[in-house]
């Protein structure tokens, strides 16, 4: 598949977005989204490999590993505060939605979307 680096910034905060949400609702975040940040660090390491960051196109050997963990913080902490934004913004549906989990551990999508319209 082609990727573009907005492609991959999108999945990116879509992998950091339960973590986030954890850190929103309950004040921290557990290892529940580990396997999610590990997905996040991959697509993040894609993007420098690609030439996709402003780094530009680079070799391993040539670039100082300090600018390349700086590339590497960038693009997770832009879709972190990106995410963050858009779950504050959606507060209310977050928790809500949390609480249906906790009590029911699972919600239809049916349940997903209706809950979605009466927060909006």
């Amino acid at each position: 598949f082609l990727y573009t680096k907005e492609n991959l910034e999108d999945q990116i905060a879509v992998f950091l977005g339960g973590a986030v949400a954890e850190e929103l609702v309950y004040g921290g975040r557990s290892t529940g989204a580990s396997n999610d940040l590990e997905q996040a660090v991959k697509l993040a390491k894609t993007i420098i490999k690609n030439g996709l960051s402003p780094l530009g196109i680079i070799d391993d050997d040539y670039t100082p590993k300090e600018r390349i963990n700086e590339a590497f913080s960038t693009i997770i902490e832009a879709q972190e505060e990106r995410v963050r934004q858009i779950l504050t913004e959606k507060r209310s549906f977050l928790k809500q939605g949390a609480q249906q989990l906790f009590t029911k551990e699972r919600i239809s999508g049916e349940e997903f979307r209706s809950l979605l319209k009466e927060t909006a």
